[in-house]
């Protein structure tokens, strides 16, 4: 095996390891700061996956890389459950603020 091939393939399994740890611990928090460590690595992650295809042939690259694509599904899946909890809370929210609203008009109905 090409010793440089596997330590741009490491390279790039630290950068997921550091993506889904960053997701894997976001929250309301540090949400801000969880999201530039994830943009980060992903810049990182796209840097790498150039240089690996400027410098490797696709073929080798393709044997390598099965185990990174089920990651890749996994990491856009947990990015998909965030997303999916934070419009069920937002609309959570907004129902509660127009139960709210509604309350405030019947009083000053009355």
């Amino acid at each position: 095996m090409d010793t440089s091939l596997d330590f741009e393939i490491n390279k790039l399994e630290s950068y997921f390891d550091n993506l889904e740890n960053a997701l894997n611990n976001i929250s309301e928090d540090n949400f801000e700061k969880c999201i530039k460590r994830i943009n980060a690595n992903v810049n990182k992650i796209f840097e790498t996956r150039s240089e690996l295809i400027q410098n490797n042939s696709s073929e080798i690259l393709r044997r390598r890389s099965q185990s990174m694509e089920d990651r890749v599904k996994l990491i856009l899946q947990k990015f998909d459950n965030i997303i999916e909890k934070n419009k069920t809370e937002q609309v959570k929210v907004k129902n509660d603020l127009g139960k709210l609203l509604n309350k405030k008009k019947l009083i000053h109905y009355k």
